[in-house]
Parts: structure tokens; sequence; C-alpha cells
């Protein structure tokens, strides 16, 4: 069942007003999952204002042993996903509905294409590796509460991630490496779509270029953020962009410190 939520700016409030290593993921309000099958958050997740908690629901199974049938069973409301272990190469984007949990228990790698979570409202993506994506490999636009754990991404035509459409994301545990561009939060062709919210909680970029990550006009909070071997900038803040790191390492780079650029007024905080 799951609790109430923060209002979306009881993030950025909780975090500007501690000095201390947060001692717990309801301080930052990190959604949850439990691993491996069942997603349940236990703590609190970044719920837009206004928005009500969602009521327990029955979800139902789907167990896809092909591309086309995870496809299918991923544009089907509140299911849960749980794909036989193998490689699943899209030919096209798969769409997630909202509700979804995906989980792979480390057993499944897709290709191909990626997955776009538009309206996908409360989706959980788990131990799940994607790689060789045309396009994306993930991409979250319009949607609160979005869950991503345990992911392994790597190699696309564009971006790892891309984020925007005012949408609260939680990223947790997940290894981002070996591309062009890595992760994307905000949208500057469209600044009137709403502000996006990200967490980051032990996230690794490795040998990504650039965007590890790049905010624009996005509020992030990064816990143990690491990056290894960037091109640019380790964190790049544009626009009006918030960005609270807490425990934040790079390395691999020929960049002075402090590991950081900003521009318009953007803000970047370090807690020590």
């Amino acid at each position: 069942m799951r609790r109430a939520g923060f209002a979306a700016g009881t993030l950025l409030t909780l975090a500007l007003a501690t000095a201390a290593p947060w001692p717990a993921a309801e301080r930052i309000g990190v959604g949850r999952v439990f691993l491996p099958l069942a997603p349940v958050r236990v703590y609190p997740t970044l719920e837009p204002p206004g928005t009500p908690t969602a009521l327990p629901v029955r979800r139902r199974t789907y167990r896809p042993t092909t591309a086309e049938t995870l496809a299918d069973a991923l544009s089907r409301p509140e299911a849960l996903v749980v794909p036989a272990p193998g490689t699943y190469k899209l030919t096209r984007p798969a769409r997630v509905a909202a509700g979804v949990a995906l989980g792979g228990k480390g057993l499944v790698t897709v290709t191909g294409y990626g997955l776009r979570l538009y309206d996908a409202h409360d989706a959980d993506v788990y131990d799940i590796t994607f790689r060789d994506c045309k396009g994306d490999c993930l991409e979250v636009k319009r949607s609160y509460r979005v869950v991503l754990a345990n992911l392994d991404v790597s190699h696309a035509s564009d971006g790892l991630l891309d984020i925007s459409g005012g949408s609260t994301v939680s990223v947790l545990d997940t290894r981002f490496h070996d591309n062009v561009r890595g992760l994307l939060c905000g949208n500057w062709q469209k600044p009137n779509d709403g502000r996006e919210k990200l967490v980051l909680d032990r996230v690794t970029f490795e040998r990504v270029n650039v965007r590890t990550p790049k905010a624009q006009d996005c509020d992030v909070v990064a816990r143990d953020l690491v990056v290894l071997e960037a091109r640019e900038w380790p964190v790049d803040a544009r626009g009006s962009s918030i960005v609270i790191l807490n425990g934040f390492r790079w390395e691999g780079m020929k960049i002075n410190p402090p590991g950081w650029r900003t521009e318009g007024a953007a803000v970047v905080r370090v807690l020590e």
C-alpha cells in the first residue's frame, strides 16, 4: 500500500533545510520498490500538488516471452509485467501505461528500441538492462511518481534517459554508461510544460560524454552520485535549475573543481 506522499515543494525544502547527510530515504522523498517481484513503495514519493495518493489496486500479472507480447503487456494499465529471462529486441518504442510495474530480476535485456513512459503515473521499471537503443533508451514525459531502479543503460543513438513534461522521477541504484549523451531533465524548448523534479540515489555515469546529468529548469537532488570519464562538466545546470548534491565524486576528467557549471539563474549546492 502506498503511503501519502510529499508535496512537490517538500523535496527541496527538506534538502535545503539540512546540512547533514540524509539519514533515510524519507528525508528526500525517494520512492522505493520491493524487489524482486511486486513493487511496493514503502517511502513517500514525489507527489505533485493536489494529487491524491492512489489506492491499492488489484494487478493482473503478465509473463511475456517475446518482444511483441512484452510491448502488449506494457500497454495495459496497472499490469505487473514479469518477462521470462532473455533478450527482447523491440521493433519500435514500447509505450508504458500508468501504474505498470516491469521487473526483470536482473535476467532481462531490452534492445532495438526503448520504453516511452508518457502519462505513465506510478510506473516502476527495475532490474533490467537496456542497450543498443534507437533514439532514447528511456523517455519519461508528463508522468508523476515514476521509479526507475537497478537498471543498466547503455549504447543509444540519442540519450540514455530523457525527462520532460513536468514529470517527477526517482532513479535508484542505476548505472548509465558508454554513450555520448546521458540524462537530460527538462526541455528548454517547452518551458511551460511544468517543472520536472528528479531524485538520483546511488547513480553512476561511466564513459558518458555529456549530460551526467544535465538539468534545464529542473529540480534535482542527488545522493552518492558518481561520474567517471565524462568529456564535459559532470553536472550541467541551466536556466532556473536547483541541483543539490550529497556525496558527489568525479574522476578521469581534465576539469577543474568544483566539477559543475551553471548557466542563467541555476544553482548548485553541496551538502557536506
